[in-house]
Parts: structure tokens; C-alpha cells; sequence
């Protein structure tokens, strides 16, 4: 039987051989409801003094499967702040991360363990939390090349939503807009790469009602949706996945390991194996 300790790391093994993040375009029709099946967690009620140094001990992991999150992590070493720094790398288009994240988070909490941006998800989360930590609410529009449905009275983004404080980005599209008024998205300005479009990330708990309003954007379908609270399924599951203080010696040997043994067949049971050792000898 596993001890608790070695079926954490059972888990990172598994997570870091057997998945990659889904990658789609963002062409198509989608449906916008409640998104039951998405990664929704507000993180609410963990302690995030004591969660940070072991989120960025799993973001060490997750980067040995993303070269270009690795990369664009490195780019911004010089943030004083490691939220901050995530959502500037999610500004950041031309990485391409923001699309994949958000594609895998649409449809990934019952298949939470093979979602390769954990701790990524976690810091943006957090720093959409601090910078918009007295929940001030703003109206904020949407545009879209694509034919976005409705479904039901009340809807979340079942993903990170950007928006923009400015109605006029036509370029973005004028099949479908939306009017939003968000009460827990941040004006991430002066951290985005690009800052002419004024974004507001809205994170993907935050429910809205969908109410009649007239089009004000000129576009083929318009939807105005009012903020009515938040609603997550997920209550924190990132905490099985962290490395805690007595795994961390451990968790070095790892990551000095990754490199080595990508792609080796047999690396998930070599780590175990070591991992075990290494535990023991601490003990």
C-alpha cells in the first residue's frame, strides 16, 4: 500500500509522462451555460502565505512539460510578484498559453489530474483575488468572431474570460458581443502585453444572470450578463498535488531527474523507487 507521500508523487509522475494540455483554436459555435465540467476553483479558504512556495515547487514540474511556459517564465523574472507574473504571461497572445489553458480548463475537473497548467490556473486566480480584492464591480464588453448560444438563466465563462473596459474593439469581432457586468474580474491594465485593449479578466466562478438589454455593440447577437455571485465545484484539489515541507528535499531529486529520463518508459515506477528511498533516509 502507498504511503500518503509516494502517492503524491505517484500522481506528479503520472501527470508529468502521460498528459499535455489541449490545444484548439478559438473558431467555431460554442455554448455558454453553466460549464459543469469545468476548473472552476476559487481557492476559498486556503492560505495562500502558505500555499505559494509549494505551488511554485509544482510549477517547476509542470514547466519541464511546457518549454514555452518555462521560457515566458523566465521572460518575467524580474515581477515582484509571482500572480502578477503569471497574468502577465497570459496577456502575452503570441505564447499562444492563454488558449490553452483556457481549452483545457473548459471541460478538465473530472480529469483534474492530467491538467498540465495547475499552478498556473492557481496564480492567476490569485492575482485576479488581490488586485480585485474589494470585489468592485465594473461593466465590461466581450467580442467575438464566433456564434456564442446561451443556455439557461444563468451562465459562467467555465474558463477565464478577458474583456476589455472599452466597447469599441471591433476588430475582435462583431458576430457576438457581450456586455458584462462583472463584480470579481480585475482590470489587469497595467500588467497586460498589450495594453490598448483595457483587459478585465473575469475568473470562471463568477455567475451571471443573462438579462434583456438592447444591443449597444452593433453586432449579430448581443447578451448582457449580470454578475450574481460565484459558484465552484472544485474546493481545492490543487492541495493533493502539492509537495509539503518534508517532501520538498524529495521533490529536488525530481526535478534534477526530468531532464534526464523524458522520455523514458519506465520513469514514473525509477522515480517512485527513489522518492521512497530518499523519504526514509529523512525520516
Amino acid at each position: 500500500m502507498m504511503t500518503p507521500a509516494v502517492k503524491i508523487l505517484f500522481i506528479l509522475t503520472l501527470t508529468l509522462h502521460f498528459s499535455t494540455a489541449a490545444v484548439s483554436s478559438d473558431s467555431g459555435d460554442y455554448t455558454i451555460n453553466m460549464a459543469e465540467d469545468s476548473i472552476d476553483d476559487a481557492f476559498t479558504g486556503l492560505n495562500h502565505e502558505r500555499m505559494l512556495t509549494p505551488v511554485l515547487d509544482l510549477l517547476n514540474i509542470e514547466m519541464h512539460k511546457h518549454e514555452v511556459l518555462k521560457k515566458e517564465w523566465e521572460l518575467f523574472r524580474d515581477t515582484d510578484n509571482d500572480c502578477k507574473r503569471a497574468l502577465k504571461i497570459y496577456t502575452k497572445n503570441e505564447n499562444n498559453i492563454f488558449r490553452e489553458l483556457n481549452t483545457a480548463m473548459r471541460t478538465g475537473r473530472t480529469n483534474y489530474a492530467s491538467f498540465g497548467f495547475k499552478a498556473l490556473h492557481y496564480l492567476i486566480t490569485c492575482g485576479i483575488q488581490q488586485i480585485n480584492s474589494e470585489k468592485k464591480c465594473m461593466d465590461v464588453y466581450r467580442r467575438s468572431k464566433d456564434r456564442f448560444k446561451i443556455e439557461g438563466k444563468t451562465v459562467r465563462a467555465g474558463s477565464f474570460w478577458s474583456s476589455s473596459v472599452s466597447k469599441d474593439l471591433t476588430e475582435y469581432g462583431k458576430e457576438t458581443c457581450l456586455k458584462i457586468h462583472t463584480c470579481h474580474g480585475a482590470d489587469i491594465t497595467f500588467l497586460s502585453f498589450h495594453q490598448k485593449e483595457q483587459e478585465v479578466l473575469i475568473p470562471p466562478y463568477e455567475k451571471f444572470e443573462v438579462i434583456e438589454e438592447k444591443d449597444i455593440m452593433g453586432c449579430n447577437f448581443f447578451y448582457s450578463l449580470k454578475s450574481v455571485g460565484t459558484e465552484s465545484k472544485m474546493k481545492g484539489e490543487i492541495r493533493d498535488y502539492l509537495a509539503m515541507p518534508k517532501l520538498r528535499k524529495a521533490l529536488v531529486v525530481l526535478l534534477a531527474l526530468l531532464n534526464c529520463i523524458q522520455n523514458d518508459s519506465h520513469a514514473g515506477l525509477e522515480l517512485i523507487m527513489i522518492k521512497k528511498y530518499h523519504l526514509n533516509a529523512a525520516r
